[in-house]
């Protein structure tokens, strides 16, 4: 993991991250997401532990997005 997101997964973190998804803005601090995943990318430093600490937000921000894509509201 710690070298996709140092690589290949960089571009896909940053699409993600530039996504709007209500549900996910109303659980987590995306600006402070947004500056540690940056942060971590522009130096390549991603290890295990961020790894570990942040790949649940962006993999729950991955699934809440698809989830919206497949959903159809009804009113």
């Amino acid at each position: 993991m710690p070298e996709w997101l140092n690589g290949p997964l960089a571009d896909w973190t940053a699409a993600l991250l530039q996504q709007k998804v209500a549900a996910f803005s109303e659980l987590v601090d995306e600006a402070r997401l947004s500056n540690a995943v940056n942060r971590l990318t522009v130096a390549k430093s991603w290890d295990w532990e961020s790894v570990g600490r942040i790949w649940p937000y962006l993999n729950m921000k991955w699934m809440m997005a698809r989830s919206r894509e497949a959903c159809v509201f009804s009113e």
